[in-house]
């Protein structure tokens, strides 16, 4: 990445690091606009008379009352994802951070509040839909469409705060942050679903309901916050858990054009560009560069930009290879409130030191085909053909869950199967399995305060991989 051989702040004082930082004066006025950069701040943080939230009330209601032709309207923002979101490969986040950069600027344009910062819903610690997001019509923040209730609670199998804890300890970047796709590919070709997109991004998409569980999620002002959130992870993942992004050109030169700023006005972006944006142009109250917990929080100010600077350039060289396959030997079909176990013919011996240091690691692939009514959540547990909704994932034979979503819209360029991975090595280990015939038992669980469509789920191919990482950072 060429910018990881320049100096930071010649860097961002160029091309479109100027632009990111509103065109600072001087490197001291720079300094200065990074250091009092805006805090994105935790929702249950906040009074309901908060000026953050009324500042968003205030964008929102403003955005709502612009022509179709502003760029900047409601619809025509939620029209953006509807049209270019990519989901289910590695654009996933870059394209989601710079969604969220440009709305933030927006907000903060036609609120008034120089220091607005969009805040976020941190689920795994309420998981309720807040309670700024009631009220009816009167408040800008209500969405009449919505199926969840007030008292409804995210499932914890999928947003609590152990299973999160999970996926922030993944240290592969494309089992974290969804799988890579050819450079010349259109953003919205399918790969595999990681375990941020797959486990918590989907099930509060389907959770709350309505507009929010498709393309057209934009529409619902909640949307903002609970991918706040997913940007918030990744920034602790990065910055906090000292992971790793891909270096691949593929990734990190893939420009976004359907953007627009704060007066309207197309920009062009790209994941390069974006993974500066916490450095330079907002921080997290609690996690990454600038928190009170950050890593580099002894460090004087200088030397702390220039670590999280060079921390947001770095990368690796990032593989996973599978070493072993066993497959189930035919697609599935999995009826709802009842169990389904598939049987895979795992050799002996073959999971003897899974997870152990340098030893491979055991991962589960769902193969689901494209079409189906996924209006349910899924969890898979390993030996035990009894488990049901109601078994606790506290279980030593769970495995992990995952969520579906909309996958539809123009452009959209996954069709066959939808791949999820879940990483069953701490299963293996906690139940000591060392090989032989291998049950999984996938358990088909209902929203909370809802009936369901879907009565099945189809599986199209469902493996147990022994893979190993490959992550290899440059000096």
């Amino acid at each position: 990445m060429t910018l990881a051989r320049r100096d930071f702040l010649r860097t961002m004082m160029a091309g479109a690091g100027w632009g990111v930082l509103g065109s600072c004066a001087s490197l001291q006025s720079c300094r200065e606009t990074i250091a009092n950069r805006p805090v994105r701040r935790n929702l249950t943080s906040l009074a309901p008379d908060d000026p953050i939230i009324l500042a968003y009330k205030s964008a929102v209601t403003q955005m709502k009352a612009l022509p179709s032709t502003d760029r900047r309207s409601w619809a025509r923002q939620a029209q953006i994802h509807n049209d270019f979101c990519p989901h289910n490969n590695w654009l996933f986040l870059p394209w989601h951070r710079a969604y969220l950069f440009y709305f933030e600027r927006i907000c903060r344009k036609l609120s008034g509040m120089d220091t607005f910062a969009l805040p976020y819903w941190n689920w795994s610690q309420e998981a309720h839909l807040p309670a700024p997001f009631w009220g009816g019509s009167s408040n800008p923040l209500f969405n009449g469409t919505r199926v969840v209730t007030a008292s409804s609670t995210a499932a914890s199998a999928n947003v609590g705060a152990m299973t999160v804890n999970s996926i922030l300890d993944e240290s592969n970047f494309l089992l974290f942050g969804s799988g890579a796709i050819p450079a010349t590919g259109s953003q919205r070709a399918g790969s595999t679903t990681g375990r941020l997109e797959g486990t918590p991004h989907n099930y509060i998409h389907r959770f709350v309901g309505g507009d929010m569980g498709g393309y057209l999620s934009p529409l619902d002002p909640i949307f903002w916050l609970h991918h706040n959130n997913i940007e918030r992870l990744w920034v602790q993942w990065q910055f906090d858990r000292d992971h790793d992004n891909t270096e691949d050109p593929a990734w990190l030169n893939r420009e976004f054009t359907e953007f627009c700023d704060e007066d309207g006005a197309p920009v062009t972006t790209s994941v390069a560009w974006g993974l500066l944006y916490p450095v330079l142009s907002y921080r997290f109250d609690d996690v990454g560069p600038g928190s009170p917990a950050s890593r580099n929080a002894g460090l004087t100010r200088k030397a702390a930009e220039e670590k999280d600077s060079q921390k947001a350039k770095s990368g690796a060289a990032i593989r996973a290879d599978v070493l072993r396959r066993f497959a189930a030997p035919q697609p599935a079909t999995v009826p709802l409130g009842q169990s389904s176990s598939l049987r895979l013919a795992v050799d002996a011996g073959a999971l003897r030191g899974v997870g152990a240091s340098g030893a491979p690691r055991a991962l589960l692939s769902l193969r689901v085909p494209m079409g189906q009514r996924n209006d349910v959540s899924v969890r898979v547990f390993l030996n035990k053909p009894d488990a049901t909704a109601q078994t606790s994932t506290d279980d030593p034979h769970f495995a992990g869950a995952i969520a579906f979503f909309e996958h539809t819209g123009p452009g959209h360029d996954h069709r066959g199967d939808l791949e999820f991975i879940l990483d069953a090595t701490d299963a293996v280990q906690r139940l000591g399995l060392e090989g032989g015939p291998l049950d999984l038992t996938v358990v088909l669980v209902p929203f909370p305060d809802r009936q369901p469509a879907a009565r099945s789920l189809q599986l199209s191919a469902t493996e147990l991989r022994l893979s190993r990482d490959s992550i290899v950072r440059r000096p």
